[in-house]
């Protein structure tokens, strides 16, 4: 039903000191949490849910104490976590790895980038993360991210490009911006679509996206939510402008 349940915190917990930010579901009884506290394990017990550090990244302080955004699994089984200080880190579950990525883009024009903001992956492998300055994308079948300048030969300012949400669907990587409006980054063709308030959006300011089926992508905003019918690139907004 629609009825509130108990939630403990474990001891050391300190349930004030903690902002939350995205959330992961592992199984039916398990979901990591993104926090200011770094990753944080909720399990769904008999009669109620207790919040708790998760005992396979207690070893990582990068992880078990420090600040985490984003959280997000890839197709390989491993889970991702964008972070504000120590870039982009991947764990794997089945050696208890670590793996840090702090810098993106190729040749002369890689570059350090320890703040992320987000990080989404797709069903083939691929990994997105974005930052204050644009998005790097890595191939499944590549090693290295690759800064979105590097990829599109377009005449778009992406060091003022500020990321908010990314999204897979559709065949492509859907990005939400801070003022930019919604970017659409087509893969096979290595072009870049945006998508603005002059094309039926509510609002330029993306603050989240959310795949659906049937070919759509639900946008929050700023100053409420649209509804993209991708096929014919049209909007339908649910709430007053």
């Amino acid at each position: 039903g629609n009825d509130f349940v108990l939630m403990k915190f474990a001891p050391e917990l300190d349930p004030k000191a903690i902002q939350y930010f995205s959330i992961l579901q592992l199984s039916p009884k398990r979901w990591w949490l993104a926090t200011t506290i770094g990753v944080l394990e909720l399990r769904k017990r008999t009669t109620d849910y207790i919040l708790l550090r998760p005992s396979e990244l207690k070893g990582n302080s990068m992880l078990a104490n420090a600040l985490v955004y984003s959280i997000a699994s890839d197709a390989n089984g491993n889970y991702l976590f964008a972070t504000p200080h120590n870039g982009l880190l991947s764990y794997d579950s089945k050696t208890g790895l670590v793996q840090q990525y702090l810098y993106f883009g190729k040749g002369s024009s890689k570059k350090k980038i320890a703040h992320l903001d987000i990080v989404a992956s797709s069903d083939e492998g691929d990994i997105a993360v974005g930052h204050h300055r644009g998005f790097a994308i890595k191939f499944h079948d590549e090693k290295e991210f690759i800064h979105i300048d590097q990829l599109v030969n377009q005449s778009f300012d992406f060091s003022k490009l500020s990321v908010y949400d990314l999204a897979y669907n559709h065949g492509y990587l859907w990005v939400g911006s801070e003022g930019d409006g919604l970017l659409c980054f087509d893969f096979k063709r290595k072009r870049l679509k945006v998508f603005t308030i002059k094309d039926g959006l509510i609002s330029n300011s993306i603050t989240s996206l959310h795949a659906m089926q049937e070919g759509k992508m639900l946008i929050g905003t700023n100053r409420g939510m649209s509804i993209m019918h991708i096929p014919t690139g049209t909007f339908t907004t649910y709430l007053r402008k």
